[in-house]
């Protein structure tokens, strides 16, 4: 009975994972619209561990959703990177240094992309 519990229990988690590694990524380029740019730039004298990015009208709870980690590695001081994003208005979310969830480690602001300029935003220093 034991290893009946501990299988089904171990089959739930599984399907819940899998729902969770599921999630819709939605991509900042939406189809037949222009591709302009979203390039940001690490202005502090810590590394970047996690930039979010998510459209203004992506709600989560009430409150803005900035969407999913679009990094991929690190973004050392001085460093900046280009996403390609369709005009529009995006929230990000920007994780600076050791990682400190809702600590001083997080960076926030909005922007607007336009067709034919791309938006910046230098991640200020604390």
């Amino acid at each position: 009975m034991k290893h009946a519990f501990t299988a089904a229990a171990a089959g739930l988690a599984a399907v819940s994972l899998g729902a969770c590694m599921s999630m819709d990524n939605p991509e900042l380029v939406q189809p037949g619209q222009p591709v302009s740019a979203i390039v940001v730039a690490n202005a502090t004298d810590e590394p970047v561990i996690e930039i979010l990015i998510g459209r203004c009208e992506d709600r989560f709870m009430g409150g803005p959703d900035y969407g999913f980690d679009r990094l991929e590695g690190r973004l050392r001081p001085g460093e900046s990177r280009s996403f390609p994003a369709s005009p529009g208005c995006y929230n990000l979310r920007a994780l600076v240094g050791g990682g400190l969830i809702l600590g001083p480690g997080e960076r926030f602001t909005t922007l607007n992309v336009g067709a034919d300029q791309p938006a910046v935003w230098a991640i200020p220093q604390r």
